[in-house]
């Protein structure tokens, strides 16, 4: 699905922020109730049901690196 690579891409540029608080805003913007992510599980309910496993798998997926990333990125920022 092209948002999600378009997503992760974004991501990839914003998670080089310098300080813990931009860290927070990034998190907050992609995975806050309001966040990119979350929008992407809304986009489920248009999907049909023969690509809505596949693209649930991706969003899953897509969630998982950014949680994981972003855990990394906090402990590097905070030695």
């Amino acid at each position: 699905m092209k948002e999600i690579e378009e997503i992760k891409k974004e991501f990839e540029e914003k998670i080089k922020t310098k300080s813990i608080e931009e860290l927070k805003k990034v998190e907050t913007h992609f995975l806050g109730r309001k966040g990119k992510v979350v929008d992407l599980f809304k986009t489920l309910k248009n999907a049909t049901e023969e690509n809505r496993k596949n693209i649930g798998q991706q969003i899953n997926d897509l969630k998982s690196y950014v949680e994981e990333t972003i855990s990394k990125r906090l402990k590097e920022l905070e030695e």
